[in-house]
């Protein structure tokens, strides 16, 4: 269960880096590719889904 629990930190972890990244890239003013659209599409479904996976595992967790 800790490895798991490690994993999806780590992705966490790496999937906020890259919203951050992207989110700077904004603020300066420029201007997203449609790939990099994309890529901000993907990393927000990412992180609802790791968000979702890692409430879970907090609540087995919790309850074992």
């Amino acid at each position: 269960m800790q490895c798991n629990v490690m994993y999806v930190y780590r992705l966490l972890e790496e999937r906020v880096n890259r919203l951050k990244t992207m989110l700077a890239v904004l603020q300066h003013g420029q201007i997203l590719s449609s790939s990099d659209q994309r890529m901000l599409d993907a990393v927000n479904e990412d992180l609802h889904w790791l968000l979702l996976i890692s409430g879970l595992t907090s609540v087995y967790h919790a309850l074992s």
